[in-house]
């Protein structure tokens, strides 16, 4: 696919791109253009409306009551028509390589959509994709489940992860499958973060919040 490398805020784009890597694949385009400091918002939304997916970085969030990744991202994540890529890291930028990536997936596209972009980030990487899914127990104990319904679930959650490997194998790609049952899926995803070394997570999700109220889900 073709790349719109957007500078907000400068003259005239560097003549050599930030983006050097990808200028350098006989297969993709790179354009390059640049935006007035004034009215950024605005101006990246327009620019962003005949394209695919819409690519942006942030800080990590502070903790605080309200989640926020800054004016900037939250206002392009509630506004743009695109889908919208947010980068989230401590550094300026990713490693520039990585050993393991985990995808936390549940059954819906969107989950399945992160799989496939954690599938190219590995091809270019030769990184292995572990694909989790985290079976959520009742209220009550492992064991008091009516057998039926675990297998149900066990089985509806192998089903999920089966479909995201086939997906990155098809790249290519190593991917190593877990499922594991717990109350909540957060703990769990914290759990496996803290079991092996892991250089990046990869999520989906579909709701932006209400009002401008930027919301991505308890998870």
């Amino acid at each position: 696919f073709d790349v719109t490398e957007l500078c907000v805020g400068a003259a005239a784009p560097d003549p050599t791109p930030r983006l050097h890597d990808v200028a350098a694949l006989g297969n993709v385009e790179l354009t390059q253009r640049s935006v007035d400091q004034r009215g950024s918002i605005q101006a990246i939304l327009e620019a962003a409306a005949d394209h695919d997916l819409l690519a942006v970085g942030a800080r990590p969030p502070e903790r605080a009551h309200q989640l926020s990744f800054g004016r900037l991202q939250d206002a392009l994540i509630h506004r743009a028509r695109s889908n919208v890529l947010v980068v989230v890291s401590a550094d300026d930028a990713l490693p520039t390589a990585a050993r393991r990536i985990l995808v936390p997936l549940i059954g819906l596209e969107y989950s399945l959509a992160a799989a496939d972009v954690a599938a190219h980030l590995a091809l270019s990487w030769d990184a292995e994709v572990v694909l989790f899914h985290a079976v959520l127990a009742d209220t009550a104990p492992l064991l008091s489940w009516h057998e039926r319904d675990h297998a149900r679930l066990w089985d509806a959650a192998h089903g999920v992860v089966e479909e995201a490997a086939f997906r990155a194998r098809r790249l290519g790609v190593r991917v190593d499958r877990r499922v594991r049952a717990g109350r909540r899926a957060a703990p769990e995803i914290v759990r496996e973060l803290e079991r092996e070394a892991y250089d990046l997570v990869v999520v989906g999700c579909y709701e932006h919040g209400p009002r401008g109220r930027t919301y991505l889900g308890t998870t």
